[in-house]
């Protein structure tokens, strides 16, 4: 993504920006809609969550590249695998709890 957007720059166009959220659990998915308009789309709290990590990478660092925001969940479900830097609690929008945040850096 460097090398791509080194080429946008030097069009003078902006750079691409990627920011990630991951949580787990369960949620809902399937065609959801009438007969005439049917969408396959996700739903659930699990959903929201990881839309809501998402959109803090913008507070969390909003000049990065990229940036992966996961949840405690996550974290513990990969183990070892992943080097990640805790950011701490954050309270997200629609949350009653703060969710434990960890920023991922790399594979192992």
């Amino acid at each position: 993504m460097a090398r791509d957007n080194e080429k946008r720059a030097s069009r003078g166009l902006p750079p691409v920006r990627i920011r990630i959220g991951v949580h787990s659990g369960q949620l809902i998915v399937g065609d959801i809609g009438s007969p005439d308009r049917i969408n396959y789309t996700v739903i659930g709290d699990v959903v929201n969550t990881a839309q809501r990590l998402e959109g803090l990478g913008k507070t969390v660092d909003g000049d990065a590249e990229s940036i992966v925001l996961v949840s405690r969940a996550v974290k513990d479900s990969v183990g070892e695998q992943f080097q990640l830097q805790r950011i701490g609690p954050m309270n997200l929008k629609g949350k009653s709890d703060a969710i434990d945040v960890y920023r991922l850096i790399e594979k192992r």
